[in-house]
């Protein structure tokens, strides 16, 4: 009775050649990839304090990052605000020298510098001692 249960066993835990060698090259690169992880957690491990200093470099580049963000944003509005300013007094110029609009031809009155007549009385101012 022993014997038959010994084979039947056998039988079952006996795999071929073919699954074999599959579960050996299986099991052979798990412990590779193993070992290559221990190797590589052993060369590229960092202390705590490089971590933070790394982490503290990030942290100054950023915070120089938003500051120079902000420093050009400043400078581009105030930039913006002159050139409109400086565009509104164009326009203001522009339009001041704006062409005067020219009656219609059919006014009965010349167009031009307009002299008036009148009686302008001269006033001529003589000196008394005048030796002639």
């Amino acid at each position: 009775m022993v014997d038959l249960e010994d084979d039947q066993s056998q039988k079952t835990e006996r795999k071929t050649l073919l699954e074999q060698l599959r579960l050996n090259s299986i099991k052979k690169q798990e412990d590779f990839q193993r070992q290559i992880h221990q190797q590589n957690s052993l060369i590229n491990r960092i202390s705590q304090e490089d971590i933070e200093h790394y982490e503290k470099l990030k942290k100054d580049e950023l915070i120089k990052k938003q500051e120079t963000q902000e420093y050009i944003d400043e400078k581009l509005s105030k930039f913006e605000v002159k050139q409109e300013r400086k565009q509104r007094r164009i326009q203001s110029l522009y339009e001041l020298q704006k062409p005067v609009k020219i009656p219609n031809a059919n006014n009965p009155q010349p167009l031009g510098i307009v002299k008036r007549k009148g009686n302008k009385k001269k006033i001529i101012i003589v000196p008394k001692n005048v030796n002639t």
